[in-house]
């Protein structure tokens, strides 16, 4: 994970969550807890006092009866002691049965009297003498005592049933209210007292909640603690790194997930592992790859001597082509075994691809360097190769170039020297050794090539890169439906024609990026002008090296989707050298693109190779006819025979011939007779960077007779 990936993370975390979820819920049930308590000390005490208040009134109307029947203190003393024992009672009094208070007794002659219970209030309580409980009756507003009254009642013995009742179920008995009894309360101190002790439990119980919260959320952070500790490993694992330390955990959850981040390093590691091996190694033989190889000759160039050895095989593309390609594979990697075995420890050994391979010797000498060199030719020539009934020994060419600490070069420099000495090692005859020796011209070229390798990568930085397009016309019905995609590379010394930079291309292995470029803004191109003219087709020239990478199908693919094209829109042009030079690739990678909807292509079709045999076997859909037997076919008789052969040949094979450099119309002419299909030069239309949608080709006359 990035530092500014990091960066857009959110704040929040789920621990943090999870914790102030926990402190949260304790606050809420500790909230509750207190208030619940509040709750039901206040129900108790309420309740409590009105109990109290019934038992009281109930004592003091017993206790009051012998103030209306009795004489002597003792009966005022009974209830002074009573009142006496409980602070909450603040005073009682005692009515006649018409009113008039008859006693007074108070706890605290401070406490500020109630008036006397009127007649309404008396009546009311002799009403309900009888009723459950005792009546409340309010106190003024601004008093802070309650009362409650109870009518005295005194029951009594019809005296006449006294002498006819036979039993004492038959005695009637009245009762006789003698009076009223009015009982002040007040609970201030009771409230004050139970208040209190409730503050002081509340507060207990707060302190408990809140230990018991810090307790639990600590407990919760220790077992939330292997969660958090998992966080920076699969930081780390994001980041790419998989040297995890992941710490054991007792719970089975974190654990579980521990494991998966060990196997997931574990795969990562090997998967990166496995990806540089191939990024780095050549799949058939198991030798470094180009890129590998330029990594050597990087470090040889720092240690600052040594040699680079370019070895090329002779004469491989006849085993390919009389054995096949399984057999050319089976020669390959019994050609790296051997260069192994005689290169040893003293260099390291790569395969660019096809039949070139590159050694590299750290620190040899040019006496050392030249004698490994004749040691890989005679090993090479030992090797008998057998295939089938079939034997051969196999030669190579080796170029030398020898690097010292005078030398003030780049690893493209150094890679270009080697190649050159092998190109001269071929050209003298093949299975010799050549060691680069600069001259002025060679250098010159040499770094006239180099030069275009750096506006090459320039231009594919920058897009500098220029499409235009030459019309191809239908010569039966004089109609331009197809247009060649050409390219051109535009920069500050002006415009270049492909045949400046492309051999630099090709040399400095940039052919597969120039390739990519072109497809990509010309699908783009196609796709906007097919807008316009539904019908309209672009051919697009594919190098060899676009074959080698692999990558070409799913580019070709991605790049239809992206630009919603008709894959039968577009035709791929290879030339006859690219598809004989990598016929299995070529071959197999041309099929699945056809398999897609696109066509194909054969350029510059009957120059060197076996033309006609490799027609057969090429899954194209067009001939495109080398211009050298078109430019002055009005006038000579063999280019004639051939593009009549041609043309029967791709006509039986139900192929399309396309005729190019057609630079006049009596050339136009013969075409037409021939029964040629299509035809591009500059009589039908030169390259433009805009499109013409309604060109047309010019009408032809009558077909000129060519005399024999």
């Amino acid at each position: 994970m990035s530092r500014s990936a990091s960066a857009r993370l959110p704040t929040r975390t789920l621990i943090g969550e999870i914790l102030l979820s926990q402190l949260g819920f304790a606050l809420i049930v500790g909230a509750i807890a207190i208030a619940s308590l509040w709750s039901s000390a206040n129900w108790i005490a309420r309740e409590t006092m009105a109990e109290m208040a019934e038992r009281w009134i109930d004592d003091l109307d017993s206790l009051g009866v012998g103030l209306y029947s009795g004489t002597g203190k003792e009966r005022y003393l009974r209830i002074e002691g009573y009142v006496a024992k409980f602070p909450e009672i603040s005073y009682v009094r005692y009515y006649d049965p018409d009113g008039r208070v008859i006693f007074t007794d108070a706890n605290n002659d401070a406490v500020p009297a109630l008036p006397s219970l009127n007649i309404e209030q008396l009546d009311y309580l002799r009403r309900k003498r009888h009723a459950a409980g005792h009546t409340l009756l309010e106190p003024e507003a601004d008093m802070t005592l309650t009362r409650i009254g109870a009518a005295i009642v005194v029951g009594s013995i019809d005296s006449n049933d006294l002498l006819t009742a036979a039993t004492l179920d038959e005695l009637s008995t009245h009762d006789e209210v003698v009076g009223f009894v009015e009982l002040g309360l007040d609970y201030k101190l009771y409230d004050e007292q139970l208040w209190r002790h409730t503050k002081q439990a509340s507060a207990t119980l707060a302190v408990a909640f809140l230990i018991l919260a810090l307790l639990g959320r600590a407990m919760l952070r220790r077992a939330l603690r292997p969660l958090s500790d998992i966080q920076d490993p699969l930081a780390r694992l994001a980041d790419g790194e998989t040297d995890l330390v992941i710490a054991d955990s007792p719970h089975r959850e974190i654990a579980a997930i521990g494991d998966g981040l060990r196997n997931a390093a574990l795969r990562i590691e090997e998967r990166d592992a496995h990806l540089r091996y191939l990024a780095n190694h050549d799949t058939l033989t198991g030798l470094p790859n180009r890129y590998a190889f330029t990594q050597a000759v990087r470090d040889l160039l720092a240690s600052g001597s040594g040699a680079v050895l370019f070895v090329d095989l002779d004469q491989f593309k006849y085993v390919n082509d009389t054995l096949g390609h399984k057999a050319g594979d089976t020669l390959l990697k019994q050609v790296a075994a051997r260069m192994q075995f005689c290169v040893g420890d003293k260099g390291v050994i790569a395969r660019f691809g096809g039949d070139e391979f590159g050694v590299v010797l750290a620190g040899a000498s040019a006496e050392q360097s030249q004698l490994v060199a004749k040691e890989l030719l005679s090993t090479l020539v030992e090797l008998p190769f057998v295939q089938g009934n079939q034997s051969m020994n196999l030669t190579c060419s080796v170029g030398v170039a020898q690097i010292d600490h005078s030398m003030n070069v780049s690893v493209d420099d150094v890679m270009a020297y080697a190649d050159l000495a092998c190109q001269k090692a071929k050209t003298d005859g093949r299975n010799r050794v050549r060691v680069y020796a600069p001259d002025a011209g060679t250098i010159d070229a040499l770094k006239h090539e180099i030069g275009w390798s750096q506006k090459l990568k320039a231009a594919l930085k920058n897009d500098h890169f220029l499409l235009v397009y030459q019309p191809i016309a239908d010569i039966r019905r004089g109609t331009v439906t197809h247009f060649e995609v050409l390219l051109r590379l535009n920069d500050e010394d002006g415009l270049h024609n492909p045949d400046a930079f492309l051999a630099a291309a090709e040399r400095f292995s940039l052919m597969n990026d120039i390739d990519q470029w072109v497809i990509e803004h010309a699908f783009r191109s196609l796709a906007w002008h097919r807008r316009q003219k539904k019908e309209l087709r672009f051919t697009i020239n594919l190098s060899g090296g676009a074959f080698l990478e692999g990558g070409l199908v799913p580019f070709i693919e991605h790049h239809l989707k992206v630009n919603k094209l008709d894959p039968s829109a577009v035709i791929f042009e290879i030339t006859e050298q690219v598809a004989v030079d990598n016929f299995a690739d070529a071959n197999s990678q041309i099929r699945k693109l056809m398999a897609l909807g696109c066509e194909f292509a054969l350029d510059d079709f009957g120059t060197g190779y076996s033309s006609f045999t490799y027609l057969k076997e090429l899954p194209v859909q067009y001939v495109k006819i080398d211009g050298r037997f078109i430019k002055d076919l009005h006038n000579n008789k063999t280019d004639q025979a051939m593009v009549r052969a041609i043309a029967d040949v791709a006509g039986t094979l139900g192929k399309k011939t396309v005729a190019e450099f057609v630079s006049e119309k009596a050339i136009l002419h013969c075409l037409a007779e021939f029964g040629i299909d299509y035809a591009q030069g500059f009589f039908v239309g030169k390259p433009a960077a805009k499109i013409d949608l309604d060109c047309t080709l010019p009408k032809l006359r009558k077909p000129r007779v060519v005399k024999s």
